[in-house]
């Protein structure tokens, strides 16, 4: 390589200008050119700090590349071009003589350099080109779809941030993220007005961030990040061909959860006094904000070293639990699992009408529609409606077993005191209003629907006249909400435990599929989870955890309502009009 440096001075400039001549022994020729000014002072070891510049500059490619043999003239015409495109026009300080003066310079100094590259290529001829081996790739990192940018998804991570990692009071965090996204337009001022709120620095807040950012995703685990929370066990356990411990609920970051542990700890292993231990959590709940400041505290009052004691609560944190057991951790002394829930069809279809109602109420409440009215009443219109137009296979059989289980509830109370109190519409009112809303949508295909109500032929004729507003209502809502034709939303997930795995699992379809082809088909902001899970209670949503649940408890008593529903039963007249 040849290396031609001139330096020279002009007003309160120092510019030295470097080229370099690659030879065409190489794969090709190249001219580098640099012009480096705004100096006050020149001197050896400048030149030595430019030069280094100047190489770390364009030590990945050069500035001029010839892909071919130049000629002379050809070399001597494109100095002239370098020449005339240098950057005079900055050098505002110089005069014309002076300005005259540099570009003749600059032109002698192309001409030499591109003079050496043109005997070089006279001297040698060209190497055969040579292919570079491609390097190994590195695997593929998951693809991920969640953007920050968004409200929506920023306030679900900020969730688990501040109350994970940060370990803010839940209380505080869920008032101040309600509503976030329409408070704010983007990601970033719900991140600036979190670090303000929660006396954070916005820097290490939004590393934190950044770290969590993949908690709710659904893809495999990235290095470097916080491992998601919700990747699908069936799809860990088929990939890795570990196995999963059972999914525990048990949050030690509660006062409440390390409440209970803690009193085991110090009862059944530490061995103190029941009255000393009563006396100290009495109301622990109230008093702590975490689980860990009532950790801390124990260990100060019963004098036990605190890592020994954190140590033998989290060997001690599943002795209330009802799952399996799990190795390393002390065997729970709670009743075992119920037996996993029979399946029956009955309550199949009622569970799958419950639960798009559920999906009503996340719709309502993820997509922030205008509620105007009852919103349980609208969650029962939803969940009929989504039956009617987009699962019309389905529809019949759900609907008939969703009226019948109401009516059956209904009927288990005397009539005088059917409730006109609360969110809910007593049951047998319930059942009535889905089945019009059913024949409105086609009064031969329910007819069946409307005799279990016992609707007479004025009223049927009057739910087909204000139903079918109530069904062009929701298809103008819902439209802008469901994702394009032959696409899923990502942002669904299902999840049964062992209790209740075979139930969603059974039918051809299963109830799984069906519950999960209705999540995916509306494009949500952030990650919806449908639980089902053994415990007592009924199904719900949250709107903290974006998460519907159903209970072991609810379905066994649809599984028992099928049996009752077997028997015929006369058709009752609500109307009596």
């Amino acid at each position: 390589m040849n290396f031609c440096v001139i330096t020279f001075f002009i007003g309160y400039e120092a510019v030295p200008i470097g080229f370099a001549a690659v030879s065409e022994l190489q794969e090709s020729c190249f001219l580098l050119l640099a012009a480096f000014c705004q100096s006050c002072v020149f001197n050896d070891a400048l030149l030595a700090d430019t030069l280094a510049n100047f190489r770390r500059t364009y030590s990945n490619g050069p500035v001029f590349r010839l892909p071919r043999r130049k000629t002379k003239d050809e070399l001597g015409s494109l100095a002239s071009h370098i020449q005339q495109q240098s950057p005079i026009k900055t050098m505002s300080a110089m005069d014309t003589q002076m300005k005259a003066t540099w570009r003749k310079m600059v032109g002698t100094a192309c001409s030499v350099a591109l003079s050496a590259v043109a005997l070089a290529q006279e001297a040698a001829p060209l190497p055969p080109q040579t292919v570079a081996e491609p390097k190994p790739q590195p695997p593929a990192t998951p693809q991920c779809e969640a953007d920050l940018r968004l409200t929506g998804t920023l306030k679900d991570v900020i969730s688990n941030v501040l109350l994970r990692a940060e370990l803010k009071p839940q209380s505080e965090v869920q008032a101040f993220l309600d509503d976030a996204f329409k408070r704010y337009a983007t990601g970033d001022d719900l991140l600036k007005a979190a670090a303000e709120h929660f006396k954070i620095d916005q820097k290490r807040l939004a590393a934190l961030v950044e770290h969590w950012r993949h908690i709710n995703c659904r893809h495999a685990a990235i290095p470097g990040y916080a491992v998601p929370a919700a990747a699908p066990d069936a799809g860990r356990e088929a990939t890795t061909g570990e196995t999963l411990a059972p999914r525990c609920k048990g949050d030690l970051r509660d006062a409440g959860g390390m409440k209970d542990k803690i009193s085991n700890v110090l009862l059944r292993a530490e061995h103190k006094p029941a009255s000393e231990v009563a006396a100290f959590l009495k109301d622990a709940e109230t008093r702590y904000a975490t689980g860990d400041d009532l950790l801390k505290v124990a260990a100060e009052h019963f004098k036990i070293d605190q890592k020994r004691l954190a140590a033998l609560v989290d060997h001690w944190r599943h002795i209330n639990c009802r799952h399996e057991a799990i190795p390393g951790y002390a065997v729970s002394d709670r009743e075992p699992l119920l037996d996993p829930v029979p399946f029956s069809v009955f309550a199949a279809d009622v569970t799958l009408h419950v639960v798009l109602h559920e999906l009503g109420h996340a719709v309502m409440r993820e997509f922030d529609l205008m509620v105007l009215g009852n919103e349980e009443t609208m969650a029962d219109a939803f969940a009929t409606h989504l039956l009617t137009e987009h699962f019309p296979e389905h529809a019949v059989s759900a609907i008939s077993a969703r009226v019948k289980s109401l009516m059956i509830e209904a009927n288990e109370v005397p009539r005088d005191k059917w409730t006109v109190r609360g969110e809910h519409d007593n049951d047998a009112r319930r059942a009535y209003q889905i089945a019009a809303l059913a024949i409105a949508a086609d009064k031969e295909k329910y007819a069946g629907v409307a005799e279990i109500v016992g609707m007479s032929k004025r009223n049927i004729d009057k739910a087909c006249d204000y139903g079918a507003e109530i069904h062009q209502a929701w298809r103008r809502t819902l439209s802008p909400l469901m994702m394009p034709a032959g696409k899923v939303s990502k942002l669904a997930l299902l999840r049964a435990d062992q209790s209740t795995r075979a139930f969603a699992d059974a039918g051809k379809p299963s109830l799984a599929s069906t519950i999960e082809s209705a999540f995916q088909r509306f494009d949500w902001p952030s990650q919806v989870t449908v639980d089902f899970v053994w415990g007592e209670g009924a199904a719900g949503w949250s709107r903290e955890k974006r998460t519907v649940t159903v209970n072991s408890e609810y379905l066994q008593r649809f599984v028992a309502q099928g049996v009752k529903a077997e028997a015929p039963a006369a058709p009752r007249d609500l109307d009596r009009r």
